[in-house]
């Protein structure tokens, strides 16, 4: 889920209570840190990639909370706080090499970046910056995946562009992503995207690359991510008639002192530095660039079945004053999930 911290005054949230939705139905249990992204994510069946055997599935997930107004697009109406982030099916096919294909359908998660939209999956409560401004949701469009053997795997996916369901203009985006794995304690992600994504706009095209970096060390686990992005002059930039370029760098650390108790520290930087990303979004007022970034630390206290406490302290600063005419804002907040 999006936050909605930009559109609250600075003083702290206290006792922000989060039940946790129908969409959370297929967790199990509360997870330590989010999944690496791969041919084996969250649809994935059990037999990495069916390589066997033809199989095929459905995954769909509702979402109804002013989150949703954020994060919805045109093409599903289900009021204007509701909204269906995924809604796809998954085709696993059987191979010569027995590694598999695997094709997906519909609307899909994006391969960028390592929060997603279920917040409870995320090392901390609130969604970092990088979530925010410098990736998208959802895709609609085609993916094909296959893992080439234990140590790389690959995804490629045509789309209708960043988080449209019905296309705005008349051109695809592309998506595509390589995941290294050198061991068991290591992962690398790289993802790269291009296409237009303007309105009514097919030569204005949107390109970048990714990288995801994580490592287990004892009962720690890092993430390293860094993101760097480029739209070319069109109209609807902050300044119409020069390419826009941002770039975003974030880390994550999280410590289990026990089975039941995790701590998790975030830190990003955002350098939008033409107003692309940020100009009149997202609580943000209309501008011509900034440089931002936060800090945020989470306890997860995972001390009763099926459910999660977070409290939470975060602190923002940004080169504007968009804290209610301030540079910074600090944030205090508890969560609670309950996974069913």
């Amino acid at each position: 889920m999006r936050p909605s911290r930009l559109r609250f005054a600075p003083a702290a949230m206290l006792g922000a209570l989060l039940l946790g939705p129908a969409w959370l139905a297929a967790q199990s249990a509360p997870p330590p840190a989010p999944p690496q992204r791969g041919p084996s994510d969250t649809t994935a069946p059990s037999d990495t990639m069916a390589k066997k055997k033809f199989s095929a599935g459905f995954h769909t997930e509702l979402l109804f909370s002013q989150d949703a107004t954020l994060i919805q697009s045109g093409g599903f109406d289900l009021g204007p706080q509701g909204d269906i982030p995924h809604l796809y099916v998954t085709l696993n096919v059987p191979t010569a090499s027995g590694n598999g294909l695997q094709f997906k359908v519909g609307r899909i998660p994006t391969l960028m970046g390592l929060e997603v939209i279920e917040a409870v999956a995320n090392p901390n409560w609130s969604e970092g910056n990088q979530f925010i401004y410098v990736e998208n949701f959802t895709g609609l469009g085609v993916s094909v995946e296959t893992k080439f053997n234990n140590y790389v795997d690959a995804q490629f996916r045509v789309i209708n562009g960043w988080d449209q369901v019905h296309d705005n203009n008349t051109h695809k985006s592309l998506m595509g992503r390589v995941g290294i794995y050198p061991d068991a304690l290591t992962s690398i992600g790289i993802v790269g995207f291009w296409g237009p994504e303007e309105p009514d706009n097919n030569t204005a095209n949107r390109y970048g690359v990714e990288g995801l970096i994580w490592r287990k060390v004892g009962k720690s686990a890092v993430w390293l991510q860094g993101d760097y992005g480029r739209e070319q002059a069109n109209a609807a930039l902050p300044v119409s008639t020069k390419d826009a370029r941002w770039w975003a760098a974030g880390a994550w650390v999280t410590y289990d002192f026990s089975s039941s108790l995790g701590l998790a520290l975030r830190g990003d930087y955002v350098n939008d530095e033409d107003g692309a990303r940020t100009s009149g979004s997202y609580g943000f007022l209309p501008n011509a660039g900034q440089k931002f970034g936060s800090g945020t630390a989470t306890l997860n206290i995972r001390a009763w079945p099926s459910a999660v406490v977070r409290p939470e302290v975060r602190y923002d600063r940004s080169t504007l004053a968009p804290f209610d005419g301030k540079k910074d804002q600090v944030t205090v907040a508890l969560a609670v999930a309950y996974l069913y």
